[in-house]
């Protein structure tokens, strides 16, 4: 077995969205909703918060301390050194990315995507590529000692700051596995991640159309887009 954790990328600030982390949508904040969903349905594998090492994320450390224990805090604007370092911290052989501003989470192609770690084969696994995927429901799984020889060729502010951007313009390097949505194609340009706060507004009617369950699945979230929209619109 692999070891395994679950790393979830969180900053305090937004300049379109201030504090969304801490922000409460359906009694639990941004942040504590994602926690949860990992730790209830993946209990065997490590989950840590990684925020920046700026005074402005005292906020996310003190949440992380009083709701649950892991938190990791690194650079402020090399996010790709910071996820890479708290990889390290944790003698982890693959980390998983899950942005922080991801309120729902896919939990059936996690645990698929977690199969194709421990085949061992794959450097880099991901949901990204064509865009078929909800923005906003990404996941990305990079194979720790891979990603150290990514990072020696990290030379770009922008590749600092989007921690896979690198991989993605470099589609040679490495062994990668994607998966894409071909069964609910009518989510391929839907956007529930919260930037801003028409964004949050979105993700609140969602739940509220989901029977005020704070976690959807891919399936009834195709079901009742055209509903979402028809009356978010």
């Amino acid at each position: 077995m692999k070891k395994t954790g679950i790393i979830i990328l969180s900053r305090y600030n937004s300049n379109r969205l201030p504090g969304k982390a801490l922000i409460e949508i359906n009694g639990i904040t941004l942040l504590g909703n994602i926690v949860k969903n990992v730790e209830e349905n993946f209990p065997h594998i490590d989950c840590i918060v990684a925020t920046s090492n700026h005074k402005s994320d005292d906020k996310i450390q003190r949440y992380c301390e009083m709701n649950f224990s892991k938190c990791y805090r690194g650079s402020l604007d090399n996010v790709a050194k910071r996820f890479l370092d708290c990889s390290v911290s944790l003698n982890l052989d693959y980390a998983i990315r899950i942005n922080g501003d991801n309120f729902f989470l896919d939990i059936n192609l996690l645990k698929d995507m977690i199969k194709k770690i421990n085949t061992g084969e794959y450097d880099f696994i991901s949901n990204v590529p064509g865009r078929t995927f909800p923005f906003g429901m990404s996941i990305e799984i990079v194979k720790t000692n891979f990603y150290k020889r990514v990072y020696k060729k990290i030379n770009t502010i922008y590749d600092k700051e989007h921690v896979t951007s690198w991989l993605y313009n470099n589609q040679n390097y490495g062994s990668r596995y994607y998966y894409t949505n071909e069964k609910y194609k009518n989510l391929k340009d839907l956007k529930v991640s919260i930037d801003e706060q028409s964004d949050l507004d979105f993700v609140k009617k969602i739940i509220a159309f989901n029977n005020n369950k704070n976690n959807i699945s891919l399936e009834s979230l195709s079901k009742l887009k055209d509903k979402i929209l028809s009356h978010h619109n």
